[in-house]
Parts: structure tokens; sequence; C-alpha cells
């Protein structure tokens, strides 16, 4: 080999040499910027504040003015931040805003009446309630108002999704009903409270909010109230009131008997 190609292949050894020191560096370069990203997007991302105590998911045009209106007072009385969609359903479609609102609240209240299980709108409430419990632990409770509870646990009468018009709106949709029946059947199993006879409306609605005021103030700071266990009772004294969120101007739900109930109970 004479000089002129010894130098050739020493140039060619060199150029690889340098090549692949390039990519070394290339690559630990890449792999720090890519680190650094992720930990800025990480950081990026804000935890999951909640806004609102109670979130009402009801039948609008069975009990908007009446249990409803009546239970929101109440809790607003308690100084407890409630979201209660003051409009109509319009269609089928949620709006985002409502379903900002349901993953914010701290407790999801659901008014299981008559008709509730008609709605299309009040059922995808449902079911984002329920994967709110399940992805943020939000605390779910079950309202059976003049329903019996096992009515909605094995879908009976209006509780059955067997409507014509129903069909009609969700033809080739099986799957959409398959998770509402399942929806109504895990928030049917939730402890909750069902009207029991000889109790009247009002002492039914300071039940609820009493329960409602002692698993906020669990969350926030200890009390002496007397807790009671699933399907069990609670003991309260009048003056119970909720220090909690602030009032703020809310946005605009789908929209008997008086004892704590749990859906499992009640048979026929």
């Amino acid at each position: 080999m004479d000089s002129i190609e010894f130098f050739q292949v020493f140039i060619i050894i060199i150029i690889l040499i340098m090549t692949l020191f390039y990519m070394y560096f290339r690559s630990l370069t890449s792999s720090y910027t890519s680190t650094s990203s992720v930990a800025a997007v990480d950081t990026d991302i804000p935890p999951l504040q909640e806004k609102y105590d109670v979130f009402i998911s009801f039948r609008g045009d069975e009990t908007r003015d009446s249990f409803t209106s009546h239970l929101h007072e109440a809790l607003l009385r308690k100084n407890i931040e409630t979201y209660m969609d003051d409009r109509l359903e319009k269609g089928d479609d949620i709006e985002p805003a409502l379903l900002e609102a349901i993953k914010r609240s701290k407790i999801a209240l659901v008014i299981f009446s008559e008709y509730y299980a008609s709605s299309t709108w009040c059922l995808k409430e449902l079911v984002h309630i329920l994967g709110c419990k399940k992805n943020h632990g939000q605390i779910v409770m079950p309202i059976f108002y003049r329903i019996d509870p096992s009515h909605v646990r094995k879908q009976k009468g209006t509780y059955a999704l067997e409507g014509l018009e129903l069909k009609k709106r969700l033809k080739g949709s099986g799957h959409v009903v398959a998770n509402w029946r399942a929806a109504l059947k895990e928030a049917a199993n939730i402890s909750g409270f069902s009207r029991k006879t000889g109790r009247t409306e009002a002492d039914f609605i300071e039940e609820v909010v009493q329960d409602v005021l002692t698993k906020l103030n669990m969350s926030t700071e200890p009390k002496n109230n007397t807790e009671r266990g699933e399907g069990g009772v609670f003991e309260f004294g009048n003056k119970n009131v909720y220090k909690g969120h602030k009032k703020e101007k809310q946005v605009d739900s789908c929209s008997g008997e008086t004892d704590t109930a749990s859906g499992g109970e009640n048979e026929e």
C-alpha cells in the first residue's frame, strides 16, 4: 500500500470516528431535551380543583320546580356551593360546561325520579358521574324519589330502557344502552336515601342535607358528629353548618318515603 492509499484509509477512519462521536452526543442531547420536556409538561398539568361542593343530577320537567328546587335552597342555606342546571333539556348532547361542573364537584346527588331513565341526557350525566367517582374519588349519593330502589337496580317499569322512542334514537348503539344499564345498576347499589311513609318531604330533605354536611366536613375538618357506616344512620344537631366554599357566580342538570336506604335493600 503506497502512501496515498494509506492516507485515504486514514481519512476514512477519522471521518467514521467523528461520525460515531457526533451520533453519540446527539443522542445524549436528544434524551436530555426529551426528559426536560416531559418534566415541563408534567409540571404544567394542574391537579383537579373542585369548584362545587355538590352537583345535582335530576330530570328537570319532573322535579325542577318541586323537590329539587327545595333541596337546592336547603343546601344553599347551609353554605354548600351547589350546581343545579336551570336550563331545559334540548336534544341529547350535554354541554361541555355541564360535564366540567360534574367533574369539579365533591359530591354528586342523583335524584332517581319516575322518569329519570327516560332521558338520554340524564343517563349520560350518570355515566359521567360514575366515571368521576372511579377516577377522582367523587362521592355519589343516590336519592330515590317516589321510586323503589329495586326498580332502578333491576331496571323495571320506567327504568327498563325499552321505550320505542329510545330505540329509535339509539338504533345501532347497543353498547351505549349497555353502559347505561351498568351505570343504573351500580348507582342503585350505592347507599342512598328513599322516602318512607309518615315522614314529610321537608324531613327527607333535611336528612339528605345533614348527610351532605357530614361528608363535606369529614373532608375538611374533624367534627364530633356521629357517623353511620354504609346503610346506617347519622345523628346531628340543628346548628351544623358547612364552612367550605365561598359563594360564587354559577353557570347554568339534566335537566315517597324518608329513611337512609341502600340500593341493595327494599327488594321486591
